[in-house]
């Protein structure tokens, strides 16, 4: 009998054993790596007009998607440092990228601002991608003061940060206020001043606005519309005939495209997970909005944000619209 019982022992020991090991999760794919390999030294005074190197190498093993560096001074908008976001120049079959960043100290700052630059890398992992960021701070004017520090990963450990709330009002093309809506810093442009920009400003535009005239949608319809589309001659279903992106007698290219869905999240709400988890189809390149609606896009970057219109009003000979959203940074 006891040499029974020890049999049976060590038999419920050993499926104890299996029974754990299959309820472990998988490890999961390592997140990428963002490495400074130079930083300027301790006799940089980071004045103001000047330009200094920043070496940085980033490692994903689940291959990269995108690579970003932005300055960000509080207070002021964010910007891109110039030529990112990247997408493409990935080496190793997509898992490195090596560069040397040439960081302004831009001549509008006073000594003492204190600068971060910010590099984040986006992976082509489970859930859409992880992203991890690093970053650089210095102070204006102040001798030795870079330091780079420690990663943060997006919350959860994968979903990418989501901005803050940011409202914006923007109009049709009958209205007075601009249709043209860049979020990743919540500038809204009118037409002039679209046609203004550089192709490499306007392709940073990710979100349009109109009133449609006709077309399989029927007039007066107020509606969100890709850049892209806007820009080729695809548009008919909304406006007869092409609206074009900027002016019609200087239509500004613009390759962005973005896709857009309904959605129940809100921007007051909406946690990085659930905006990270959201979907979309490549055929909808425009929207139909209504005044209280909700809705969700995901821009040529890859970045997925939700939209509240909280009003649509009259404007001029037209209507404007006053959302708020949050996007991933």
């Amino acid at each position: 009998m006891r040499k029974m019982n020890l049999i049976l022992l060590n038999l419920l020991v050993a499926a104890s054993v299996v029974f754990l090991s299959s309820c472990k999760k998988d490890p999961e794919a390592p997140l990428p790596t963002i490495d400074f390999t130079s930083t300027p030294d301790a006799t940089y005074a980071f004045n103001t007009g000047t330009t200094f190197t920043l070496g940085v190498k980033i490692y994903a093993p689940e291959k990269l998607r995108l690579v970003n560096v932005e300055l960000i001074v509080s207070g002021l908008p964010v910007q891109n440092l110039e030529n990112y976001p990247k997408k493409s120049g990935f080496t190793e079959d997509n898992t490195t990228y090596e560069a040397t960043l040439n960081v302004p100290v831009s001549s509008n700052l006073i000594n003492g601002t204190r600068v971060q630059v910010r590099v984040s890398a986006k992976d082509r992992g489970a859930n859409g991608g992880r992203t991890v960021e690093r970053s650089f701070f210095f102070t204006v004017g102040q001798a030795g003061s870079g330091r780079v520090e420690n990663v943060n990963v997006g919350s959860g450990g994968s979903a990418p940060l989501l901005s803050s709330i940011v409202t914006v009002t923007l109009g049709d093309q009958g209205a007075i206020e601009g249709s043209y809506l860049r979020t990743d810093n919540g500038t809204v442009y009118t037409t002039s001043q679209v046609d203004a920009l550089s192709n490499t400003d306007a392709s940073k535009i990710d979100i349009t606005l109109g009133r449609t005239t006709g077309g399989s949608v029927g007039p007066d319809k107020i509606v969100l519309i890709s850049p892209a589309l806007r820009a080729s001659d695809n548009d008919a279903a909304l406006f007869g005939t092409n609206f074009n992106f900027g002016s019609a007698g200087a239509n500004k290219s613009s390759s962005t495209n973005t896709y857009f869905a309904t959605t129940t999240l809100s921007p007051a709400t909406a946690t990085a997970d659930d905006v990270d988890e959201l979907s979309f189809s490549s055929s909808q390149e425009y929207i139909v909005i209504t005044q209280g609606g909700t809705y969700s896009f995901v821009n040529d970057m890859g970045k997925k944000g939700v939209i509240k219109v909280e009003s649509i009003e009259n404007s001029g000979t037209g209507k404007r619209v006053v959302m708020k959203y949050v996007v991933q940074r």
